[in-house]
């Protein structure tokens, strides 16, 4: 898909027609923006220790082992941000979205690489191949049984 310019001989002009569409439709948006005077925010923590395991091409950080975390920041309830220590494959990033929304969540972000830097998180079969993730063939599903719990752990009506 590219990008049609208005005026191709006219990028001021261009920008300046773009510009206000833009501004046009965000004021439409702005005045159906349900507002709020309060809003819930709750916050959750799992620490855990890393300890780095060697990359496919035998790469290993000089650190034994340490503490590192996950967090979540949950907004009224429903909507909610998860920080990760890592780079989630797309496997896993779509695996905890669905995940959360299963469980009652509306929306759940997540911010790689927060905080701290374990490479990937990939799948077994994945990071038997990786240069990039420090966590070892295990990871994945190590990360995916804490981020679960965590947002389990975060819902207001847990059994």
């Amino acid at each position: 898909l590219k990008a049609k310019v208005p005026f191709p001989n006219d990028r001021f002009k261009s920008c300046d027609v773009i510009g206000k569409q833009l501004a046009k439709e965000v004021f439409n948006l702005w005045n159906e923006t349900e507002v709020k005077d309060k809003i819930a925010i709750s916050t959750f923590k799992h620490r855990y220790v890393f300890e780095p395991k060697p990359t496919a091409s035998r790469f290993l950080l000089s650190i034994k082992k340490y503490q590192t975390e996950i967090n979540l920041i949950v907004f009224d309830l429903v909507n909610a941000f998860l920080t990760t220590p890592a780079k989630l494959s797309y496997s896993y990033d779509s695996t905890f979205k669905s995940y959360a929304k299963k469980i009652g969540f509306k929306q759940l972000s997540i911010l790689d690489l927060v905080n701290d830097a374990h490479g990937y998180v990939n799948s077994k079969d994945q990071a038997e191949r990786s240069e990039f993730s420090l966590g070892g063939e295990m990871y994945g599903q190590i990360m995916e049984n804490k981020v679960c719990t965590l947002l389990e752990d975060a819902l207001p009506n847990k059994s």
